[in-house]
């Protein structure tokens, strides 16, 4: 029963990933191919999933806010993924022999993020791997991608987009935040080293002030203009 509820949420936390990955794939590809004639244009662009024809201005306004979307959900159904963990490390707690529980486990699909969050100890090298693949796709991917967004439309010195841009960029960090938090307290996890707390605190600082204060328009010189 508990294990197939987790299963169940491990497929739908692996689709929502793959979409999420799948998405920030595409428009990776189109970022790094877009020059600065092209912003200036206006050329179109079709966005994924949604298969709309758009100007690629616009896409730099609205892929953000997608990106932040899908990574929400993901994040979301990573939460629900490792309550459903949570139950089921504790029946197998209740009812079975700390022998038999590493079988029961090895019936979770073979999901990075359930691997991750599973209470199993045993595998260091296979949790080690999945605890990276999982911190680099829910953590660092995503935003590395939003931040590539603002600074590749930096050329076309439009504050009102690159300010959305930062908003999203402090949305998706407020949300890691709660995400890490939520999984922490589910899983009753040990707390981390004040070490590690202190560089997560420190790294999104860096992020927001370098979306703020580094990552700006460049200024044209009156004389330039005149």
């Amino acid at each position: 029963g508990r294990g197939m509820a987790a299963n169940s949420a491990s497929t739908t936390a692996r689709h929502a990933h793959l979409t999420l990955l799948g998405f920030i794939v595409y428009a990776a590809i189109t970022v790094w191919s877009t020059t600065d004639e092209q912003l200036l244009r206006g050329s179109a662009v079709k966005l994924p999933l949604l298969d709309v024809a758009v100007s690629i201005v616009g896409f730099y306004t609205i892929a953000p806010f997608l990106l932040l979307i899908l990574h929400s959900n993901l994040l979301l159904y990573v939460m629900l993924l490792a309550s459903r963990l949570r139950a089921l490390e504790e029946t197998l707690l209740a009812t079975l022999h700390p022998s038999d529980r590493h079988g029961e486990l090895l019936r979770l699909e073979a999901f990075s993020i359930t691997q991750w969050l599973s209470g199993d100890d045993e595998g260091i090298v296979t949790r080690t791997t999945a605890r990276i693949v999982s911190f680099v796709s829910i953590y660092v991917i995503p935003v590395g991608m939003l931040l590539w967004f603002q600074i590749r439309f930096l050329p076309v010195n439009r504050p009102y987009i690159t300010s959305s841009q930062r908003w999203v960029i402090c949305l998706d960090l407020a949300f890691l935040w709660l995400f890490w938090w939520q999984v922490r307290r589910r899983r009753k996890v040990r707390k981390l080293q004040l070490c590690a707390r202190v560089s997560m605190g420190i790294v999104t600082i860096c992020v927001v002030l370098f979306s703020i204060e580094i990552a700006v328009s460049p200024q044209i010189p009156s004389w330039w203009v005149e």
